[in-house]
This record gives C-alpha cells, sequence and structure tokens, in this order.
C-alpha cells in the first residue's frame, strides 16, 4: 500500500504542506511522513522528495506535536545511510540536540533515536561533539530511565566506534 501512495505521487504535495502556514497540515503531513519512513525502500524517496529541511525547520519552530513528529519521523529517515548524512548537512544536528535538553520524553527519544544513527557517519561526529550531545548522553547515562540509559549508551558507543 506504501509503494501504491508513493507510485500515485503522494511524497511532493506531502512535503509541499510541511511549508504550509497552517499547523494542521503541517502535523498531518509529517504524520503521513513518518509512517511511510518506516519502509525502508521509500526513506530515501521521501528524503529526494525534499522532506528533511522542512522536517528540521518543524524542529526549530514547530509547536510541541509538530516537533514530536518531526523528531520522529528524522529518526525513520535516519535509518538509511545517505539520509544519515542529509539530517546533518541541512542542519539537523543541533535541534536534535536541544531536544534532548528540553523537549518532552517522546521528543528526546525522537531526537536520541536520530543522533543515536547520523553518529554512524564518521563526518558527523564532531559536529554531534560540538552540538553538546556528550555531557548530555553522559548524564542520561547516570540518571536517564531504562530507555534513555538505552539510547544515550548507543549514542556514545557510535561516536567511538
Amino acid at each position: 500500500t506504501r509503494g501504491l501512495l508513493v507510485d500515485a505521487g503522494v511524497l511532493v504535495p506531502l512535503v509541499a504542506l510541511l511549508h504550509s502556514g497552517n499547523d494542521a497540515p503541517k502535523e498531518a503531513a509529517s504524520r503521513a511522513l513518518c509512517k511511510l519512513a518506516v519502509d525502508d525502500a521509500l526513506r530515501q524517496w521521501i528524503a529526494l522528495s525534499g522532506a528533511i529541511p522542512p522536517l528540521v525547520a518543524l524542529l526549530k519552530k514547530g509547536n510541541d506535536m509538530q516537533k514530536e513528529i518531526a523528531s520522529a519521523t528524522l529518526s525513520n529517515l535516519s535509518v538509511n545511510d545517505i539520509n544519515k548524512e542529509r539530517i546533518a548537512v541541512t542542519g539537523g544536528i543541533l535541534p536534535l540536540a536541544a531536544l534532548l535538553r528540553g523537549g518532552s520524553p517522546e521528543q528526546q527519544k525522537n531526537a536520541a533515536e536520530a543522533l543515536q544513527n547520523v553518529v554512524l557517519v564518521s563526518a558527523n561526529r564532531e559536529k554531534v561533539s560540538e552540538a553538546g550531545v556528550i555531557p548530555l548522553m553522559t548524564a542520561l547515562v547516570h540518571v536517564g530511565t531504562e530507555w534513555q540509559e538505552e539510547k544515550a549508551s548507543r549514542v556514545l558507543w557510535n561516536l567511538v566506534t
């Protein structure tokens, strides 16, 4: 079904809605892209449709729900190797780090999952370090919840391997 939606040309209009001035269309488009991005075959197509820059913009300026959905979508997209680089190049590391510092628990989880993948590209490791992620992850390893400890330890592990 997902492949049929992509074949029907749904990605470009969904990405266009991310630029909409209204909250509801942005959230609906982000949610749809998030669901599509669980499909490995579609992750690169979503990025090629231009979804990553407006998703990063939602991390910076969106409302709490938009940040949550955008961070989940970027987490799903970050599984793809090329998208790991795209997220970094479009400035996604700093807003993901900001969510780790001050986001809701769900935003923090999504941001940690995305960063866990993004740091697998060696060129991104310095950017992640410069964004102040290492002290945040170290603190979570010591005082975080079980999932926070797990995600933090994976980010730190990926930074050093």
